[in-house]
């Protein structure tokens, strides 16, 4: 987890300004609506809660994106790719038979 939260935190700072705006921008009553909506307290937690999770969706698309470094700071994540059944065959089968050997010692 901390692995995967200090490889997206610089790309998370700068996304989280743009959230801020777009869930902010739309007024009512010359008011933030979500202020307007819940009220202040609850209002800041919607907002951190709303920032936090759009802002690593974004992060996670722009890693994936061309031009990556550009966007984010950081080098372009490979697409997830099919799911290679033979593959976790073959791992499975050699985590087993690290695990056998392991026993007979």
């Amino acid at each position: 987890m901390v692995k995967y939260a200090s490889n997206r935190s610089f790309s998370v700072f700068l996304v989280h300004a743009l959230l801020i705006f777009f869930i902010l921008y739309p007024q009512r009553n010359n008011v933030a609506w979500v202020v307007d909506v819940l009220g202040a307290p609850w209002a800041t937690i919607v907002v951190y809660l709303g920032t936090l999770a759009g802002s690593l969706l974004v992060v996670e698309a722009l890693r994936r994106m061309p031009g990556s470094a550009y966007l984010t700071g950081r080098p372009r994540l490979p697409m997830p790719g099919k799911f290679d059944v033979a593959q976790l065959i073959s791992t499975v089968n050699n985590a087993r038979g690290r695990a056998s050997t392991v026993s007979r010692r």
